[in-house]
């Protein structure tokens, strides 16, 4: 991470201490708790109730379905009371952890598409099929070892595909064809899912304007319900920076624009996904910054193998930040000079 903390850590439940040490360590990111984790617990508690089933649609509900805060606390109410699950320990200890998981709370919180957020949708474990609760730490190393070369792999390959192929469109928006050029495969599918998905979305109305800034309210069709049962979207627009924002935060959460912003963009004429809405960490042409495994600095300056290893390495990692921009690199390149004019002095005292 070139030593920065990250943005969004997520964790299963976890103790006092746990809690703890993520605040002091990394003070700035956002702690969540895995959602999927919690629904399992709530509905563990639930289990031996009669009334399990009708418990779980309503909850899956609340969960998923809300859209803010204030709906969220409003139908938890109703569906705790209604069920008499109310003081019920567990339920009450996971409620007050609620904006560490519940969507409503975290939905402004970037998960780079990570999934847990959504109805039906889990995370899968980077290690999943490779260990089991029997593995011991040693054969833990050496399956990561192997795991992590897998995986570089198959990455190396998709970004070839990427590179070479050219994904088929489906619809006739320009939107579509920038981010095919543009993105990743894996993630100009996602993208793609929205551009198709505008197709739903209709009845726009402007609510209000403030100078530049335009408030609009979007509707969707859900699948095959009727149109008076359509989902409600409030969308914001500022001309003068091509900002939209959207209530489903789907930009937020995921990193690329929902089939709402779209609309909205397309119905004042933006021809073209404004450039902050198109990341460069799904782009293609991507320059990934790698920097090798630097286990230790502890090296056997008697051994030339081991003295050249570690000076490259850590020369390649200068050399991969200096490519950065322009200033990267005149900073770096003055750090080589520096650095070459010392070890010169050295060469000069020893002769």
């Amino acid at each position: 991470m070139s030593g920065r903390p990250p943005q969004t850590i997520l964790t299963n439940q976890c103790n006092k201490a746990m809690k703890s040490a993520i605040l002091e360590v990394f003070a700035r990111a956002h702690h969540r708790i895995c959602l999927s984790q919690v629904m399992q617990s709530i509905l563990g508690c639930l289990v031996q109730f009669q009334e399990y089933e009708a418990i779980q649609m309503a909850l899956s509900r609340v969960i998923y379905e809300t859209k803010t805060v204030d709906e969220f606390e409003r139908a938890w109410d109703e569906l705790t009371q209604h069920f008499g699950i109310r003081n019920h320990e567990k339920i009450q200890s996971l409620y007050k952890e609620r904006e560490h998981w519940a969507p409503a709370y975290t939905k402004d919180t970037f998960f780079a598409g990570i999934p847990d957020q959504e109805k039906g949708e889990s995370m899968v474990s980077f290690f999943k099929g490779h260990v089991h609760q029997q593995t011991s730490l040693k054969e833990f190393f050496e399956i990561y070892e192997l795991v992590l070369e897998k995986k570089k792999k198959t990455e190396a390959a998709d970004d070839f595909e990427s590179r070479d192929s050219i994904p088929a469109l489906k619809t006739r928006y320009y939107y579509e064809l920038q981010l095919s050029k543009l993105y990743t495969n894996a993630m100009f599918r996602k993208a793609q899912e929205e551009v198709v998905m505008m197709s739903s979305c209709f009845g726009i109305t402007e609510n209000q304007t403030n100078g530049s800034m335009a408030t609009y309210m979007v509707k969707e069709r859900q699948g095959e319900e009727h149109v008076q049962d359509a989902g409600h979207f409030e969308v914001t627009y500022d001309k003068t920076g091509a900002e939209v924002r959207c209530s489903c935060s789907c930009f937020n959460l995921k990193g690329y624009l929902c089939r709402h912003a779209l609309s909205i963009l397309d119905y004042n004429g933006v021809e073209e996904i404004p450039g902050q809405y198109v990341l460069s960490r799904w782009r293609k042409d991507f320059k990934r910054l790698y920097v090798p495994h630097l286990s230790s600095d502890n090296v056997d300056i008697t051994n030339p193998v081991q003295c050249f290893d570690h000076l490259y390495k850590r020369a390649m990692q200068v050399v991969e930040e200096g490519m950065i921009s322009q200033d990267h690199y005149m900073v770096s390149w003055q750090a080589f000079k520096e650095s070459l004019n010392k070890i010169r002095l050295v060469s000069e005292k020893i002769g």
